[in-house]
């Protein structure tokens, strides 16, 4: 299992709850927003995703394969609560 989850989104806690509670159709809005600075938004995007990672390993207790991580991110539309989550975080990072 790997080291750890990042540690950088714990202090985001309320905006992830905010987009825990909105709907798919919400969602799915955030896809029409474009990051300004795209090595910026990978950089946090690939964070964001090994902190993925590291939780599915702890809720499977083993390493993900790369097939539970890829049904592990579209069950939970993670992908696009990342996109939300930027948007939230970063909204003079974005463009319309």
């Amino acid at each position: 299992m790997q080291n750890g989850p990042s540690g950088l989104f714990i202090n985001d806690m309320e905006i992830i709850e905010e987009i825990d509670s909105i709907s798919l159709d919400e969602l799915y809005r955030y896809s029409n927003f474009y990051p300004q600075d795209l090595r910026h938004y990978i950089s946090l995007q690939k964070l964001w995703l090994q902190d993925e990672i590291y939780y599915l390993g702890i809720k499977l207790n083993h390493n993900p394969t790369q097939e539970e991580f890829i049904k592990d991110l579209e069950e939970t539309k993670n992908c696009l609560r990342f996109r939300a989550f930027y948007c939230l975080k970063f909204p003079e990072k974005i463009q319309f």
